[in-house]
């Protein structure tokens, strides 16, 4: 099972707690939002990822705390008018993405009943 497999199968439901992790920021950078993933130590870049503008939204009201996918539901629909099942759709798709390219992890073990 390669490990956006795990991400989706663990993630399914969305009720497990996640955060983002430490040694991850987001800067603005030539027009663009830019998640950096370097060695919190001695700040080595590792990874780079582009950010959308709703990405750099999500980012900036879970950075810190403990989320799950609810949670991150709440917060878009709260400040954009959009439809809830697209919003539930593209928030899985985030948060997949994110636990696959490593900058979000369970705070908590996902239950298996998902």
């Amino acid at each position: 099972i390669d490990e956006e497999e795990r991400c989706i199968t663990a993630y399914r439901g969305g009720h497990a707690k996640m955060r983002i992790k430490s040694g991850v920021d987001v800067y603005h950078m030539l027009g663009q939002d830019v998640a950096i993933v370097h060695e919190t130590e001695n700040i080595v870049l590792q990874r780079v990822f582009l950010l959308n503008e709703l990405a750099t939204f999500v980012w900036h009201q879970m950075k810190g705390k403990d989320f799950t996918e609810t949670d991150v539901q709440k917060v878009i629909l709260e400040e954009y008018e959009a439809d809830v099942a697209k919003v539930q759709a593209d928030v899985q798709q985030l948060v997949v993405s994110w636990l696959a390219q490593g900058l979000i992890d369970y705070c908590e073990e996902p239950s298996a009943e998902k």
